[in-house]
């Protein structure tokens, strides 16, 4: 894996902007989104010539499920360093986990919509500050 990769996707640390999370949170849902799509397509096109399309639904699901558990860590790594932006500890991400429907959604549009901690913070620089030298420099 390049360092690139495991850099944006799979590091636990540091902070991440509103904009970054965003665009990385809508790759790993396209990419995986799209893996989903492809597997539930050959698994139905294989068990429909083979004749046995009543065990169809639950063979999505399992596909559904499979993906679901192989982008976990993706999503979590996005979402504890966009906490880490806010200042909080990665363990916030429970609350997604536990409550029902209209808190994690109001939560994680709350991670989309609020700028976080300006300034360094325990967790590391400020983001935003690395981007504004640069756009600077360059103007």
């Amino acid at each position: 894996m390049s360092e690139s990769f495991k850099e944006n996707y799979l590091t636990f640390s540091g902070r991440l902007n509103r904009k970054k999370y965003f665009m990385q949170i809508f790759t790993v849902g396209v990419v995986f989104g799209f893996a989903t799509a492809v597997s539930s397509f050959i698994v139905g096109t294989y068990l429909s010539a083979h004749g046995d399309s009543s065990s169809l639904g639950d063979v999505t699901e399992a596909c559904i499920f499979f993906i679901a558990i192989l982008s976990s860590p993706f999503i979590a790594s996005l979402y504890i360093r966009r906490l880490h932006d806010f200042n909080f500890k990665g363990w916030w991400m429970i609350i997604g986990l536990i409550l029902y429907f209209p808190i994690p959604v109001i939560f994680s549009l709350c991670l989309l919509s609020i700028k976080g901690t300006k300034g360094e913070n325990r967790f590391g620089k400020d983001p935003l500050v690395k981007q504004q030298r640069i756009m600077t420099t360059n103007s």
